[in-house]
């Protein structure tokens, strides 16, 4: 997963629901109603920051050590995607669990997000590699 967080493709993607999706997009659209390439863009980064999401809520990876990694892309995202998400629990097949681990993953208050910044940061200056504290 931390290879796919270096291509091009996924930060394009990251770029684009971020910067210019709802220029060009009405969020009436939903997800479903939007053209195929603002679609893909959306699923590819909405998913993939939801598995991160599943996997702190699931205990395989360290809920500060994600939100340190991905502090600001997770909210960011989930801002710029939840007009769309919210359409589309209102009109789609999937209901309202449609991405609700990235909902809830990037409702995790600002100051725990950047205390695990900090503390990750701090932990590469010293050279430890315990786990972040907590």
């Amino acid at each position: 997963m931390l290879a796919q967080f270096r291509t091009v493709e996924l930060n394009d993607h990251y770029v684009y629901v971020c910067t210019r999706l709802r220029a060009e997009h009405s969020p009436e659209l939903g997800i479903s109603g939007l053209p195929r390439p603002a679609r893909e863009a959306v699923y590819d980064i909405a998913y993939y920051l939801q598995t991160f999401a599943g996997m702190a809520s699931l205990g395989v990876a360290g809920e500060r050590e994600l939100l340190a990694l991905l502090h600001t892309r997770v909210p960011q995202v989930w801002n710029a995607l939840r007009p769309y998400v919210e359409k589309e629990r209102e009109t789609g097949p999937v209901g309202p669990q449609l991405l609700a681990l990235l909902e809830a993953f990037a409702a995790r208050p600002e100051a725990l997000r950047e205390r695990a910044v900090h503390n990750l940061l701090e932990r590469a200056r010293s050279g430890r590699t315990t786990r972040l504290a907590r």
